[in-house]
């Protein structure tokens, strides 16, 4: 998905940009702080960054409701696989009308704009896949998004940390919509949806650290067991010495 006025990418940081003057930078970041206060948007119980609200303002944004939430899976993580996928009766579906559905089904798919917590910007590739069977996210958007928030890991390799993915949609007319299938007009039946083109806002919640780390027990209850073993090894084999002691006796007399 691209913008009016501006060229796709992968990853954007729009605060970064260093080539106006600190006069203009500043009242452009007061403009956005200003129009991020304008809009009441809310996001549970995560905390999100002023410049993500902004863009949203920016952007003319629907209000984001959540439409999914999953537990990152290895597959989803892998570094030679650039996917998010879902189940195909994910509630993401009541998100896109049946146009924009039948786009998922074709080989190009259909291009989503998603932004993370600080407002960068990453161009994925939605598909419904094998059959309407699963909901695929695809491309170098999901990598670098992935990559930007530390979830990568190597191709074979487990992902041990416990982290769910909120996905958030909204839409805008900011956002160039895909040209309608051969043949129709445009208009809601072509995919051109009156609230503009199908957006994500992509949000990462830690749910705590490595799963063998938190199934193992403490350090400490593996000593007290140990001194409770030997306690009772050396409780036996006094028992032992004293039975042994009380029938060489009884042998003597």
């Amino acid at each position: 998905m691209s913008y009016a006025g501006s060229a796709p990418g992968h990853g954007k940081d729009r605060t970064g940009d260093t080539s106006s003057p600190p006069l203009v930078r500043a009242a452009a970041m007061a403009d956005g702080e200003a129009a991020a206060a304008c809009h009441d948007f809310k996001f549970g119980d995560n905390q999100v960054s002023d410049a993500l609200l902004a863009r949203l303002s920016e952007l003319g944004a629907s209000a984001p409701r959540l439409v999914d939430t999953k537990r990152l899976q290895s597959t989803d993580a892998r570094v030679n696989q650039n996917r998010l996928e879902l189940p195909g009766r994910s509630p993401i579906s009541r998100a896109f009308t049946d146009a924009e559905k039948a786009r998922l089904r074709t080989p190009g798919g259909m291009p989503v704009t998603a932004l993370d917590r600080h407002g960068r910007e990453y161009e994925m590739t939605c598909k419904l896949w094998k059959g309407d069977k699963h909901y695929r996210f695809m491309g170098q958007g999901w990598g670098s998004f992935r990559d930007a928030h530390h979830v990568t890991i190597p191709k074979g390799a487990s992902l041990t940390r416990r982290v769910a993915v909120e996905l958030w949609a909204f839409r805008s007319r900011a956002l160039l919509l895909p040209p309608p299938p051969e043949g129709k007009d445009g208009g809601e039946e072509s995919g051109q949806h009156p609230d503009g083109a199908l957006a994500l806002v992509v949000l990462l919640r830690d749910d705590g650290d490595q799963e063998e780390a938190a199934a193992a027990p403490p350090a400490e209850s593996y000593t007290s067991m140990f001194r409770e073993l030997a306690a009772a090894a050396a409780l036996l084999t006094v028992l032992m010495i004293i039975r042994g002691g009380a029938k060489r006796k009884r042998h003597d007399d």
